[in-house]
């Protein structure tokens, strides 16, 4: 999300973005599925408020897909 290139760590919420982290795993050594499970059982993804006890924009959580597998297995983990 968000409109702004490049946008700052100060900037980022205000503007619309969202912090990502890029997982690089090996799907011989943990499935994808597993690191998704792993992932909800942490936060709660209906939450738009924020996680927990941190609350605001910059705690929104967000899983960006790959591929329509990936999409299938999240939504099926939510659901």
């Amino acid at each position: 999300g968000g409109d702004t290139i490049n946008p700052t760590y100060k900037t980022h919420t205000k503007d619309g973005h969202l912090e990502a982290v890029k997982v690089v795993y090996d799907p011989a050594e943990i499935e994808y599925g597993e690191l998704v499970d792993y992932f909800l059982r942490h936060v709660d993804p209906t939450d738009d408020g924020g996680q927990f006890c941190d609350r605001g924009n910059s705690y929104r959580t967000a899983i960006f897909v790959d591929d329509a597998d990936e999409r299938t297995n999240v939504e099926t983990q939510i659901a």
